[in-house]
C-alpha cells in the first residue's frame, strides 16, 4: 500500500535529525493548507522545507541524517541554501514527487501543480476578512467552487444564533491598493457579464464588495453593488471599474458597520416597489401636504389612506436617514407606524388623526421624500441600458415623471396646484426608450 508522507528536512539536502512524519497527511493539509511548503523551526529563524516524498507501506524511507544527493534537485526548486524564502517565492515553486528505487537512489514521478500568485493572494485576503469580521458577523460561507462574481453567502448571527438574514459579497485583494485624493479606492478589470450577475443576486438579497489591502491588512467596502452596477453595464465588451466607500480613520470598523447594515437595508425589489408606488400617489401625498396647511386644525384626514401609503413608502426608501429626520427619540423609533402617530394625536387632546397633527410629519416626510425621488431619478436614468433591456415599465414611469424643483414646503403647496400631466409626451417616452436600449461601442 502506497501513501504520500510530509518529511521535515534540512536546506542542505539532509533529512532534519528530528523528523517526525505527519500521520495521516490530511491531518498536514488541514493544518496548512493544500501544496504549502513546510517551515521548520531553526537557530535563525525558519527553515524552509519544500519537498514531498512517498513512503512504501510502512518502511521509513531513509535513514535519519543520511544524505541523499539527488534530493539536491528538489532543494533547488524550493528552497535557497543558505536562507529561506517569502512564502510568495515558495508558492511559486514547483513541487516534485520521488520514490525510492533501492537503497539510496531516488527518481522523479512527477511535477505536482503548485499554487499561483493570484491563489495565495485570494487566501491570505479570505483570511484577514473572516479574521476580522466573520467573528463579528455570523457564518461565512465560501462560494468559490465556480468563480461567476460572489465569494462568499454571510448569515447573520445574533446570541450565536443563525438568523437567516444573509448577503452576498465579491472579495478583492492587492498587495498594496491606493485610493485617490478623495479617499475612493477603485479596483478595474470587471467583466460586463459579471456587474449583470450582481444585478441579478440583487434581486434576492444585498450584494457587497471588499478590497483587502494584503500589506496593511486594510479592508475597504462598497455600499449595495447594484446601482453602481446598473450605470455600468452599457451592452460592450469593456470591463469596468468599481468604487469602494472612504476607510476613514477607522476602515477595520467601517467595513464592520457597512456590512452589519446591508442586513437590514432594504432589497432592491423593495426599493422598486416603494419607487413606483411613491410616484403614482405623488399628487396625493403633495394634496395632503397642502390640505394639512388649509384646513381648520381639527379636521381629521379626508383620506388617512394616503398617510399611511406615506409612510410605508418613507420606511423604505428614506431607511438609514431616523437620525437626520428626527430629534425626539420617540419619534426617531416610531416614526413609520400610524398607530404612534395616533396615539401621539390623542395624547395631545385631538382626539385620532387629524390635519393639524400631522403637519409637522408631513414638513419633515415630503421634502425628504421628494429629495430621495431626485436621487432615484438620476441613478434610474444613468443605467437606462440596464432598465431598457430589464424593467421597461419602471423605466417609463421614472423617466415620464416630472418632479419639484423647490422642496420647501410653500413651493411644495404650489407646486401641487399646477398641472404637469403633460410636461413629457407618450411619443418622447418612446424614444428615450428605443435610444437607451442601444448598446454603446
Amino acid at each position: 500500500m502506497t501513501q504520500l508522507t510530509f518529511a521535515a528536512g534540512a536546506s542542505d539536502g539532509r533529512l532534519a535529525p528530528s523528523f517526525q512524519p505527519f500521520k495521516p497527511a490530511s491531518d498536514f493539509l488541514k493544518a496548512a493548507g493544500p501544496l504549502r511548503l513546510l517551515q521548520c523551526p531553526g537557530r535563525s529563524g525558519f527553515q524552509t522545507v519544500g519537498y514531498f516524498v512517498l513512503r512504501i507501506a510502512d518502511k521509513k524511507f531513509a535513514r535519519r541524517g543520511r544524505h541523499m544527493p539527488s534530493l539536491n534537485i528538489l532543494r533547488d526548486h524550493t528552497a535557497s541554501t543558505t536562507s529561506s524564502r517569502t512564502s510568495n517565492e515558495l508558492s511559486r515553486a514547483p513541487l516534485y514527487l520521488y520514490r525510492r528505487c533501492g537503497a539510496s537512489k531516488w527518481e522523479e514521478l512527477m511535477e505536482l501543480p503548485s499554487r499561483t500568485e493570484q491563489q495565495a493572494a485570494e487566501a491570505r485576503s479570505y483570511n484577514i476578512l473572516q479574521y476580522k469580521i466573520e467573528h463579528k458577523v455570523g457564518i461565512f460561507r465560501k462560494q468559490t467552487d465556480n468563480d461567476f462574481g460572489i465569494d462568499f453567502d454571510i448569515e447573520l448571527e445574533m446570541d450565536k444564533k443563525a438568523t437567516g438574514r444573509s448577503i452576498k459579497a465579491q472579495v478583492k485583494s492587492g498587495k498594496e491598493l491606493k485610493p485617490r485624493l478623495d479617499g475612493v479606492l477603485t479596483v478595474s478589470g470587471i467583466k460586463q457579464s459579471t456587474l449583470v450577475y450582481w444585478c441579478s443576486i440583487s434581486q434576492q438579497t444585498n450584494v457587497i464588495a471588499y478590497a483587502v489591502d494584503l500589506k496593511s491588512e486594510t479592508i475597504f467596502v462598497t455600499s449595495n453593488l447594484f446601482w453602481q452596477a446598473t450605470q455600468l453595464i452599457d451592452g460592450s465588451e469593456k470591463s469596468k471599474t468599481i468604487e469602494f466607500l472612504p476607510a476613514g480613520d477607522e476602515p477595520d470598523r467601517r467595513a464592520l458597520h457597512v456590512t452589519l447594515l446591508h442586513f437590514s437595508k432594504p432589497t432592491v425589489p423593495q426599493i422598486i416597489a416603494s419607487h413606483q408606488l411613491a410616484l403614482r400617489n405623488l399628487k396625493h401625498t403633495l394634496d395632503l401636504l397642502d390640505d394639512a396647511f388649509h384646513y381648520d386644525a381639527g379636521s381629521n384626514l379626508h383620506e388617512p389612506e394616503h398617510f399611511t401609503d406615506l409612510l410605508n413608502v418613507c420606511k423604505v426608501l428614506l431607511w438609514g436617514m431616523d437620525g437626520q429626520l428626527w430629534t425626539d427619540p420617540d419619534d426617531r423609533r416610531n416614526w413609520s407606524e400610524v398607530d404612534y402617530w395616533d396615539r401621539k394625536a390623542m395624547d395631545d387632546g385631538w382626539g385620532e388623526l387629524c390635519y393639524f397633527s400631522v403637519q409637522p410629519v408631513l414638513s419633515i416626510l415630503v421634502p425628504a421624500l421628494i429629495n430621495r425621488l431626485c436621487e432615484l431619478r438620476e441613478a434610474v436614468l444613468a443605467g437606462k441600458y440596464y432598465w431598457a433591456h430589464n424593467n421597461q415599465k419602471y423605466l417609463k414611469s421614472v423617466y415620464a415623471s416630472v418632479l419639484p424643483g423647490d422642496v420647501s414646503v410653500d413651493g411644495l403647496r404650489d407646486w401641487s396646484q399646477a398641472d404637469h400631466s403633460s410636461e413629457v409626451d407618450n411619443w418622447t417616452v418612446e424614444r428615450f426608450i428605443r435610444e437607451a436600449a442601444q448598446a454603446n461601442a
